[in-house]
């Protein structure tokens, strides 16, 4: 199967083209960014241009984006706001145009406004856990522009019958970006709180790799919305009491939830297309601190 991935060169981009690769598909991958493996098949390309746009995606039967700026800290907010669009608009309304089969958006856990404090304030949650059917109400214009983009899709895949997904990430992370979260977490004093900025949820970018391909591989059809998150996060705090403390507007979680259980659901995910998470933040934080306790 012929995949374009654009964005190809970024964290999950390079990632999830490996995994596509591995799996035995015929992968491009499109960036304005030179990949680190020049062995592959890709071309540097501004995703805004309609026209080289086109030239990339012909022939594809999948288009994975995840071409876009990743946060307001890239730029201003309209700057942001205005790339996101355009190169949303255009990358999906050619992936239409060029027959592709199946498009997958990559959107934002940041459209419900718990997340993304760049703009210095989060919205509260509606309810809880959080399912892709909670009300979108993006605190910032980064996350105003994936839900611009996010009904852009809609529209696009009612209008043209195109199948589109849309994926609703946290903070993903490369093993790299782990270590040192790990090296901090096992000096800091005192019990460790969630952060004011979402829920603690987080992903491993091997985790999110196997989300595009078993998206792929499994399917779906018309317009869906998903979750992918790790199934525990880092608190001492269990987070059932730290939802009641912050948000006591809303019912508790069930007393039965587990002290580190995301409050993110991805039972979608994992109904519709048979994932599940491999990678656990707190588990890695359980043994490095298992690892210097041996050491010392």
């Amino acid at each position: 199967m012929k995949v374009v991935v654009t964005g190809g060169s970024g964290r999950i981009g390079s990632a999830t083209a490996r995994a596509f690769r591995q799996a035995g598909h015929d992968v491009l991958t499109l960036d304005r960014r030179s990949p680190g493996d020049l062995s592959q098949a890709h071309r540097v390309i501004d995703l805004a241009d309609r026209v080289a746009v086109r030239l990339a995606l012909e022939g594809a039967e999948v288009v994975l984006h995840l071409g876009e700026q990743p946060n307001i800290s890239r730029g201003d907010w309209q700057q942001v706001y205005g790339c996101n669009t355009q190169i949303g608009s255009v990358v999906m309304e050619t992936a239409w145009e060029v027959g592709a089969t199946k498009l997958i958006y990559t959107s934002s856990c940041q459209v419900y406004g718990c997340w993304g404090l760049e703009n210095g304030a989060v919205k509260l949650p509606v309810s809880l856990p959080l399912e892709e059917t909670h009300p979108l109400q993006p605190a910032n214009t980064y996350a105003l522009s994936k839900v611009a983009n996010e009904m852009y899709a809609r529209m696009l895949s009612d209008r043209k019958q195109l199948d589109i997904a849309v994926f609703r990430p946290p903070m993903t992370y490369v093993p790299e970006m782990a270590s040192e979260m790990l090296q901090r977490m096992t000096t800091l004093p005192g019990p460790r709180r969630l952060s004011n900025d979402g829920f603690g949820s987080n992903l491993h970018v091997e985790d999110a790799a196997n989300a595009y391909l078993a998206a792929i591989t499994v399917g779906w059809t018309g317009f869906e919305a998903f979750h992918f998150a790790a199934d525990d996060v880092v608190t001492d705090i269990p987070i059932r009491e730290v939802m009641m403390e912050r948000y006591p507007h809303l019912p508790p979680l069930p007393e039965s939830w587990g002290p580190n259980q995301t409050v993110v659901s991805t039972k979608k995910a994992r109904d519709m297309l048979g994932w599940r998470p491999k990678h656990s933040l707190l588990r890695a934080l359980g043994e490095a601190r298992a690892a210097l306790l041996k050491a010392g």
